[in-house]
């Protein structure tokens, strides 16, 4: 997956709401918990997940693990027990 470049999403200013609207349903939740803390790790994230599109930024997490495990990663896996596979 490579971050679409015609994207003009420029997350380096936003607000905790810009930046947690941006962010896929999942990772709201870690956002919310995190209570904005690291804002400009949350920027970056949410600029990864706008430029890639919610689908694309699921799939890298999918086939990151895919490659850390050895073995496929099924599609319907929830994403917090993909993300957990690499120790997130």
């Amino acid at each position: 997956m490579v971050p679409n470049p015609s994207v003009r999403h420029d997350f380096h200013a936003a607000s905790p709401d810009e930046v947690r609207a941006a962010l896929i349903p999942e990772e709201r939740a870690e956002f919310d918990r995190s209570g904005g803390e690291d804002l400009d790790d949350w920027r970056r994230i949410a600029w990864l997940t706008v430029s890639s599109g919610h689908h694309d930024y699921r799939e890298m997490w999918r086939r990151a693990a895919a490659a850390y495990a050895g073995k496929e990663v099924p599609m319907a896996e929830p994403f917090v027990v993909t993300k957990a596979r690499l120790g997130c």
